[in-house]
């Protein structure tokens, strides 16, 4: 009987043991939240999948737009992309520049890793990532824009820079970027209405002016 109450006593303890270490790895597991980036304005308008905006704006029908691409950077600093297995197209073309319609700016990933947009010989916004492994500049399917050596969906890519601008709803693929005529690029989202886009973001280079918030888009 005295043996049986021992073993009892026993498992007993090793159960509530089990149960406190159970309780310590739950408390600490990490969790992550995907929060997107908000502007502290009063003129905040809230959107779909948690996005904000700071202003509505006027584009025409003919704009040139950058949608997110699962697939491909839109800037490759060797000129070139090689889809990862299992995706046999071999290697893709994909330019180091960027220009705007007018044609006087232009946004280029250096040799540096550095993600810089120039109005001649002057930096309006960099992404201050010289120095860097940076080699891609991806815009996500979730809306986010990062500086990649790589797949950014592939496990061990390293991201060196991102834009924080991102949702993981749906509606996140409604995001659109234009590197306009005056410098500046900018997140938009649709409306709804003709032409009409809701300004999430921006490097902040507009006019040709130089940036205050070189490394950040907000």
């Amino acid at each position: 009987m005295k043996k049986i109450k021992k073993t009892i006593s026993y498992l007993a303890g090793i159960t509530l043991i089990s149960l406190a270490l159970l309780n310590i790895s739950f408390k600490n597991k990490p969790t992550e939240t995907r929060i997107p980036r908000l502007v502290n304005s009063s003129a905040l308008v809230s959107l779909p999948c948690g996005f904000t905006s700071k202003a509505t704006v006027t584009y025409s029908a003919s704009s040139s737009f950058i949608g997110p691409n699962t697939m491909y950077p839109i800037l490759s600093r060797t000129g070139s992309y090689t889809l990862p297995p299992p995706y046999t197209a071999g290697t893709q073309a994909i330019p180091t520049t960027m220009y705007n319609g007018s044609g006087a700016d232009k946004i280029i990933l250096q040799s540096d890793g550095n993600l810089v947009i120039y109005h001649g010989s002057t930096a309006l916004w960099s992404s201050n990532t010289n120095g860097s492994g940076a080699q891609y500049l991806f815009f996500q399917a979730d809306g986010n824009l990062v500086l990649t050596n790589g797949d950014p969906s592939r496990t061990g890519t390293t991201v060196y820079w991102a834009s924080n601008i991102y949702s993981s709803c749906s509606g996140s693929q409604d995001v659109r970027l234009i590197f306009q005529n005056d410098g500046n690029l900018v997140y938009l989202y649709p409306t709804g209405g003709a032409n009409q886009w809701y300004q999430l973001a921006d490097t902040g280079s507009g006019g040709q002016g130089v940036s205050t918030h070189f490394g950040s888009i907000y």
